[in-house]
């Protein structure tokens, strides 16, 4: 399932268009040209301004949701790659497949990317819990070592 932060009040955006409760927030960075790191947004942060600065570096325009391993994590991306002349980011590409979401044939992630867990029971965006968050660093290692 893919949403961007234009969603209903109910959805994955919500976080997006208002202070998310949960602090701090962290999440896994994926940036297509440098190494993927765990990282927390500064408490004084507005969200959507850190989310659009992870994914574009004018920090600005629309970020797509993608939901992952059933809903319990969320790969946030640059909704307008396409324009932008984004590269290749395989490692978040074979991550997004790894769990669980395949995409269309010939889909890839263009540009950074970062990960999230799911949401709350009120559609606000959850920090990437810590066990979560050594899983996937697990298998973007596993993917650099084995060269996959």
């Amino acid at each position: 399932m893919r949403t961007s932060f234009a969603m209903a009040p109910e959805s994955p955006g919500q976080a997006m268009r208002e202070s998310n409760p949960h602090e701090p927030f962290s999440a896994l960075y994926i940036p297509e040209d440098a190494p993927h790191q765990y990282i927390v947004k500064p408490a004084d942060a507005d969200w959507l301004r850190w989310a659009q600065g992870l994914v574009d570096p004018q920090g600005r325009g629309l970020i797509e949701a993608i939901s992952l391993q059933d809903d319990s994590l969320t790969m946030w991306v640059d909704e307008e790659y396409l324009y932008k002349g984004r590269s290749l980011n395989m490692p978040a590409t074979v991550l997004t497949q790894l769990l669980g979401y395949p995409g269309p044939p010939g889909w890839h992630i263009l540009g950074p990317a970062f990960i999230t867990g799911g949401v709350d029971e009120e559609g606000w965006t959850l920090p990437l819990a810590d066990e979560m968050a050594s899983d996937c660093l697990a298998l973007l290692d596993s993917l650099i070592v084995t060269g996959k």
